[in-house]
């Protein structure tokens, strides 16, 4: 999924920390330095785990959620990140 990004060019991606080949936090590194892609990343850890939190964020990342979650939270986070990207007149891109 992550080779399809260039050619995808979407407003924003939704990527579980923990992967198979690259975790998120350094995919979001590459992604967000490279690209300028907008990332939210989820993961299942703790809420008293702010430390992966914090490096998302130190990342590049522009939120993170916790699993479990619902789809409203999902929508109104990813609403929220488009809408300031919008506002910023920054959007040119597909979002899927």
């Amino acid at each position: 999924a992550l080779d399809a990004i260039p050619s995808v060019n979407p407003d924003i991606v939704l990527m579980d920390v923990m992967m198979p080949v690259m975790d998120g936090i350094t995919s979001t590194r590459v992604l967000t330095r490279e690209r300028g892609t907008r990332v939210v990343l989820i993961s299942d850890v703790s809420t008293r785990d702010a430390q992966l939190a914090f490096e998302a964020l130190q990342a590049g990342a522009v939120d993170f959620l916790l699993k479990p979650f619902n789809r409203e939270v999902v929508r109104s986070k990813t609403f929220s990140v488009l809408e300031s990207q919008f506002v910023a007149g920054e959007s040119s891109k597909q979002t899927l």
